[in-house]
């Protein structure tokens, strides 16, 4: 059975800056997002390409989604920029530690149905917003030409009373944005880095306005099992803070919460950006 996806549309109005690219006489409209209702669209992607900071990010952000569309043959791709060196809340060799989460990050990957799993190598909390992360990811993108793009949100910052998002997610989140568009789409970008490619969708995760729902309801086993493969975070000291036992429920508990408000009874959401409009 195909995934059912739901989604409100936002209301599109565009102004062209013509054939030169010059800003000469250009037009400039605020776009606002009006949400019409919900509607089906059952259709997996042919190929999705999930771009995140650290080893188990894209497990947490968007396992479920993943792993339905990987049952139903889609061609899923996961790419973690840092090579999960500072994982830890007590001292650690990151050397060790680092070779441990990618062991545990390509048994993840393959519990999710994943068709290829690849790491950066960068070292956790030194990202920045450089062109040669942007090359990275363009070369990426434009070699394995996904149609859709996953990636965290970032505008997200302060997601509670208690919380403000890591910045490694956030520059991954900005740079994954500028090398799908233009980066990747526009062949004058970067010619050296392989031919253009042009990103049908991009989701955003943990975003604070989720327009976008996947039932996960079929691939949210997987993504207990694929959290569950990150020993080193269900551990004393680590990051997560889970215990093993509890993981399960809080996976399960957070799909429910995020259908809240649609027909499904578990999901995952997201901000979708529509690069390509439908016919």
């Amino acid at each position: 059975m195909s995934a059912a996806v739901t989604a409100t549309r936002s209301a599109i109005s565009s102004s062209s800056l013509g054939s030169s690219g010059s800003c000469s006489g250009a037009r400039f409209m605020m776009v606002p997002r009006y949400p019409s209702p919900m509607a089906p669209n059952p259709k997996a992607p042919r190929s999705a390409l999930a771009i995140y900071a650290h080893p188990d990010d894209a497990e947490l952000a968007c396992g479920g989604t993943l792993a339905t569309w990987a049952a139903e043959g889609t061609t899923v791709h996961i790419v973690v920029v840092c090579r999960g060196d500072k994982g830890s809340s007590v001292p650690v060799d990151p050397d060790q530690l680092s070779t441990v989460r990618e062991a545990e990050s390509r048994k993840a990957a393959l519990l999710l149905g994943a068709h290829e799993w690849q790491c950066l190598g960068h070292n956790d909390g030194e990202l920045s917003e450089s062109d040669l992360l942007r090359r990275e990811l363009v070369r990426l993108v434009r070699t394995l030409r996904p149609e859709v793009v996953l990636t965290a949100d970032p505008t997200s910052v302060f997601l509670g009373p208690g919380y403000f998002n890591h910045r490694d997610h956030r520059v991954v989140g900005w740079s994954v944005l500028d090398a799908v568009s233009p980066g990747s789409s526009n062949p004058n970008y970067f010619p050296d880095l392989g031919a253009a490619h042009q990103v049908q969708r991009v989701l955003l995760s943990a975003s604070l306005e989720p327009d976008f729902w996947v039932d996960v309801s079929s691939g949210v086993d997987a993504k207990v099992l694929a959290v569950l493969a990150h020993e080193t975070q269900l551990v004393g000291g680590s990051e997560l803070g889970v215990d093993a036992s509890l993981v399960g429920e809080m996976i399960r508990s957070r799909a429910s919460v995020e259908a809240k408000g649609t027909s499904l009874q578990l999901a995952e959401k997201f901000r979708q950006l529509r690069l390509v409009q439908d016919e």
